[in-house]
């Protein structure tokens, strides 16, 4: 499975087999369910359906990907296309299906809102929470608390490293990033930055 990361020019591709996507998918799996998402729930993506967060959360999206990480917990999924122009499609796509949680990218947040106060829709009496996503990083916690406020219910954040396969989630405990170390290891570097070795990335 090779996939095009949102890197700008020149392009980054990436590779992965089956086995290593599956991996991939167990840890955004693991994420969704710290985070309470069980089966009979269903996930609001409102996202590109070529970011890794879609494509890992149902088999049906990727060859190669036998069940998602959502297909695993009994959960079910839907995207809608993450440009700002599909806000009103996804307010009444939260009315109609009523998600009981969103993953939502970041440039989108304000024109959903938008799209929801026109739709009539209280996001806070359809879903349990929200998590808010970047192509590269994580948003920025002041932006989760103006969102969370918004909306009237818990925001989460998602930390992502698309080139070195990482996905994490913060915690509502602690407010950092649980990384599964089964599949990652995390070493410091001068500078503040931390080097990512992704232990089921082979083939990339």
């Amino acid at each position: 499975f090779s996939l095009q990361l949102e890197a700008g020019e020149p392009p980054v591709w990436v590779g992965l087999d089956g086995g290593e996507l599956a991996r991939w998918s167990t840890a955004l799996e693991r994420l969704l369910a710290r985070w309470g998402v069980v089966a009979g729930d269903t996930v609001g993506f409102y996202e590109y359906g070529s970011s890794p967060l879609v494509l890992l959360s149902a088999g049906s999206y990727v060859p190669g990907l036998d069940r998602g990480a959502t297909d695993r917990l009994g959960a079910d999924m839907f995207c809608n296309d993450g440009m700002g122009n599909m806000a009103l499609r996804m307010a009444e796509a939260i009315r109609v299906v009523r998600p009981s949680a969103m993953v939502v990218r970041a440039d989108v947040a304000a024109p959903l809102t938008e799209a929801l106060e026109m739709s009539g829709v209280r996001l806070g009496d359809v879903v349990r929470w929200v998590a808010i996503t970047v192509p590269d990083g994580a948003p920025f916690p002041g932006d989760v608390a103006r969102w969370s406020e918004r909306w009237g219910l818990p925001v989460r954040r998602i930390l992502r490293a698309d080139a070195a396969f990482l996905v994490a989630g913060d915690c509502s405990a602690c407010d950092l990033f649980h990384v599964d170390a089964e599949f990652y290891d995390l070493e410091p570097l001068s500078g503040g930055e931390t080097a990512v070795s992704t232990r089921f990335a082979v083939t990339t």
